[in-house]
Parts: C-alpha cells; sequence; structure tokens
C-alpha cells in the first residue's frame, strides 16, 4: 500500500512537471518547446542528483524513526546540507554562467532559454529544500500528506499554466512552475511540523 502511494506522488510530480511543455507545445509552437527543454533538462539534471541523494538518506531516515528522534533529526539536517553544497556547487554557477554553459552545450541559437534558466535555478533551491522534508515524511510513515500535498501542487501548477503561458509562452511556464514549487515547499513544512508533534507522542 505505501509503495503505491509514493508511486502515485512520483507520477502527479511527472504531471506538472510534463502539462507545461505539452501546453506550451500547442500554443506557442516548437520553437519554445525547444527553449524550455533546454533549460528544464539543465536543471533537470541537478534536481536528479538531489533525487539521487534522497535514496541514500532513506534507510537512514527509516531505521531512525521512533528509535531515536534526535538521530532522525540530525540525518535530516546533514541531508538538507549536503543539497545546500550541492546548490551552490551546481545551481549557482549555472545562475551566473547560463550564456557560457548554453553556448558550450547547444549553442548560442538557444540563448532565448537564458531567463527560463535562471527562473528553474531559483525553483530548483525550492525543491531542495522541500526534498528532506518529503523524504524525512515518506520515512516515517506520512506518504499519504505528500501525496495530499503534491496532487494540489499539480492542480495548482495545471491552473498557473493555463493562465500564464497563453500570454507569456515560456516565461509563464519557468513562473508557473516557481509557483508550484513555493506552495509546495511551504506546505511541506507546515506538514512536517505538525507531524514532528505526533511523532514525539509516538
Amino acid at each position: 500500500r505505501s509503495a503505491l502511494v509514493i508511486w502515485s506522488i512520483t507520477v502527479f510530480s511527472q504531471f506538472y512537471s510534463a502539462f507545461d511543455i505539452v501546453l506550451l507545445g500547442i500554443i506557442k509552437g516548437p520553437k519554445e518547446v525547444g527553449y524550455f527543454t533546454v533549460a528544464r533538462q539543465l536543471v533537470g539534471w541537478i534536481i536528479m542528483f538531489a533525487i539521487f541523494m534522497a535514496n541514500a538518506a532513506l534507510p537512514g531516515l527509516s531505521s531512525t524513526f521512533g528509535k531515536n528522534l534526535c538521530e532522525f533529526n540530525k540525518i535530516r539536517m546533514h541531508f538538507l546540507k549536503a543539497l545546500v553544497l550541492l546548490a551552490g556547487l551546481t545551481l549557482l554557477p549555472l545562475a551566473v554562467f547560463t550564456k557560457n554553459i548554453l553556448s558550450a552545450s547547444v549553442g548560442k541559437s538557444y540563448f532565448p532559454a537564458d531567463p527560463v534558466i535562471k527562473i528553474f535555478t531559483i525553483a530548483a533551491v525550492l525543491v531542495f529544500f522541500n526534498i528532506p522534508f518529503s523524504t524525512s515524511l515518506i520515512a516515517a510513515g506520512y506518504e499519504k500528506k505528500v501525496l495530499r500535498q503534491v496532487i494540489v501542487v499539480a492542480l495548482l501548477s495545471f491552473i498557473l499554466n493555463l493562465a500564464l503561458i497563453p500570454r507569456f509562452g515560456m516565461i509563464g511556464a519557468a513562473f508557473s512552475y516557481l509557483g508550484a514549487e513555493s506552495s509546495a515547499l511551504i506546505w511541506i513544512v507546515i506538514i512536517y511540523r505538525k507531524a514532528c508533534g505526533g511523532v514525539r507522542n509516538r
């Protein structure tokens, strides 16, 4: 049952990460989809490293939950610090040297993707702060709360994309992603704080 919930979290996360590209293609055409996809891929590879780190942290979080809350919180904080370091080593250079990286990787013709990448790097920082909390909640058995958050954020992303893409194109799609991730982080922190109160009484 828990595996099904975690699978559903992945499905809804993929939905609100893919719907913007589909809508962008329908409304604005393949050129903006190309710019947007390059931006998404550059940042997406960095986020993938964070997900690998989450998979590494999950066993430690699961084994300490309910037995040693101090150690559980210590692992979460170490995980968060590692992600902050990863952001500094990857996202910061990407934001500062965007055009250099684009020129070296896909060519100067993709320079219009520059502002989208910068917006995505901000959103990725929010994702990095989100992941330790969501991973800890899953480890603690609160995966249904995480699923509920992901579903609502997916709906919010859907609405934002419908509102912003027709007028602003790929910039609107990037801000939709940023808005969704901002809401996701605020919600997951609130869930975690409430759940921690329950953890101490278990």
